[in-house]
């Protein structure tokens, strides 16, 4: 994840969510037949954000998974090498993170989560939403038995929204996970 802060406080999020899939129960041992998976989402994740209100900005992204496996499948989220976001100038990191994981039981514009950030799969989510840090342990996001499909080929389309509250003590800059 990436978050750049502009000179007039604004940030950015920009990055790749690690997001594990698995095609559930249709793969046996007797099976013979293959089945096929594939997920998009955008690598790149951008927004604004700014102390002024209540510190917090939403952006939501848009993932769509194909599968021809109607049993369905498990959905993921994970981050290799941890969720906290450093400032970046010119290509070298900052030794102390400005922005880590959400508490994951208050509100996004709690005090608890000044300068932290996480995501959330709840539809229209808001300011008061509670969002779920991402780890390096992974979090499931969906199952089988929410993504089984018996008559058709699985054609998932749903929102994963990142939030960030942020107050006036962060630079402006660049902010991503490290390396």
């Amino acid at each position: 994840m990436l978050f750049r802060k502009t000179n007039k406080c604004g940030l950015v999020l920009v990055g790749a969510v690690v997001a594990g899939f698995l095609c559930s129960s249709c793969c046996s041992e007797e099976s013979v037949f293959a089945y096929t998976a594939s997920i998009a989402t955008n690598n790149s994740i951008s927004f604004d954000v700014s102390p002024s209100g209540d510190g917090t900005s939403i952006h939501s992204e848009s993932i769509n998974v194909q599968l021809d496996c109607r049993a369905g499948y498990n959905l993921t989220i994970a981050t290799p090498n941890g969720s906290d976001l450093y400032k970046y100038e010119d290509n070298t990191q900052a030794g102390t993170a400005a922005f880590t994981a959400v508490d994951g039981t208050s509100a996004l514009s709690s005090s608890n989560n000044t300068n932290k950030w996480g995501y959330t799969l709840t539809a229209n989510p808001t300011s008061s939403t509670v969002f779920s840090p991402l780890s390096s342990t992974a979090s499931t996001l969906k199952t089988p038995s929410q993504t089984a499909s018996p008559s058709a080929d699985i054609d998932d389309t749903f929102n994963i929204s990142y939030g960030v509250k942020v107050d006036n003590t962060v630079d402006p800059g660049n902010y991503q996970m490290a390396n």
